[in-house]
Order: C-alpha cells, then sequence, then structure tokens
C-alpha cells in the first residue's frame, strides 16, 4: 500500500492516449486510473457477421504514471467591447494564487505562467498545488470505499481575473 490505499500497476500514455477529448477548446479530461477489461471471440466467420464477444470476468485497473507532469497550456484572452480593449494571456503578466497564499509567476523548469510574450504552459501538478489537491489523498465522496483522489478523480475549476485596480490604466491589465 501507499499511505493507505492499494497499489496498482502503472501505464505510461502518450498525451492522444491521456487527455479526452483531444478537440475540446474549453475543458480538459485528464485520466488517472483504467479499468481494463477483456473480450473472447466466439464464433468463426467475421465475413458472415456471426462473430460475437463475450466479456471475461475479470476487470484490472491501472493508474496512468505521473500526471501531475503532465504539460498543459492554459490560452486565455478577455473583451471589453465598451472600451475596445482586448487582450490575449500571451500578451500580460499574471500569477498563480495558491490556496495558502503563496503566488507564482515567472518561469521554473517547464513551468512558465504570467511571463509577457511567452504562453502559460505548465505541469498539471503546479495546477493542483495551488489549489491544494494531493491525488493520494481520500477521496472525501468516497471515504467508505476508501480510494484516493487518485483512483476516484477530481474536478478542477480554473478561474482566471482580471484587473487594471494597480495601475488604473486601460493599457496595463494583469491576471490572477
Amino acid at each position: 500500500t501507499y499511505r493507505g490505499f492499494a497499489n496498482l500497476p502503472c501505464y505510461y500514455w502518450d498525451a492522444n492516449d491521456v487527455v479526452f477529448p483531444v478537440t475540446e477548446q474549453t475543458a480538459m479530461f485528464a485520466t488517472t486510473r483504467v479499468a481494463e477489461s477483456y473480450e473472447t471471440r466466439i464464433g468463426e466467420s467475421w465475413t458472415l457477421n456471426t462473430t460475437r464477444f463475450e466479456r471475461e470476468n475479470s476487470t484490472e485497473f491501472v493508474f496512468i504514471a505521473q500526471p501531475e507532469m503532465f504539460t498543459i497550456r492554459i490560452d486565455h484572452t478577455f473583451n471589453t467591447p465598451a472600451l475596445g480593449l482586448q487582450r490575449n494571456g500571451k500578451a500580460i503578466d499574471g500569477s498563480i494564487h495558491f490556496r495558502d497564499g503563496r503566488e507564482f509567476s515567472g518561469t521554473d523548469g517547464a513551468n512558465t505562467v504570467g511571463v509577457g510574450g511567452k504562453f502559460d504552459d505548465m505541469e498539471l501538478g503546479l495546477l493542483l498545488e495551488a489549489a491544494g489537491i494531493d491525488l493520494d489523498t481520500l477521496a472525501p465522496e468516497n471515504a467508505d470505499d476508501n480510494e484516493s483522489k487518485r483512483f476516484a478523480g477530481v474536478v478542477l475549476l480554473v478561474f482566471i481575473s482580471y484587473d487594471n485596480t494597480f495601475s488604473y490604466s486601460l493599457s496595463e491589465v494583469r491576471y490572477v
């Protein structure tokens, strides 16, 4: 066991297997656990369309290795038609605020956040840390089943606020 939860085998998957749906513009589903089941072919003729499959009674659960290291890009834009002001996140400075009061902006390894002229690219682990989520702790909604958040899954919403109250200038905007 690890932290009181059952150990499962881990698979390394690439981005096309882990993220679903790949073409989604406003949301992302990152896989942390997979259930594998197997089927046996019954019947012999593919051409007569008489082949059937029977599911075996075994289902194996596996974890996807190191989802905290998945690199994601948050590309964001704001538009205020009344003021004729529009900016892309790449064009303005900003930061991530953590639940414990810390703040991050700049570049650190795979994480680039709030640097003018660069996209906000970061590891999923940075967002989880900012939200105070540890995948290897008990999932409260599944406490009776003793499931970790890695096994049960989590929903993470990212909110971006833009402001110019630090400068009161229409040309100086930042985000958090």
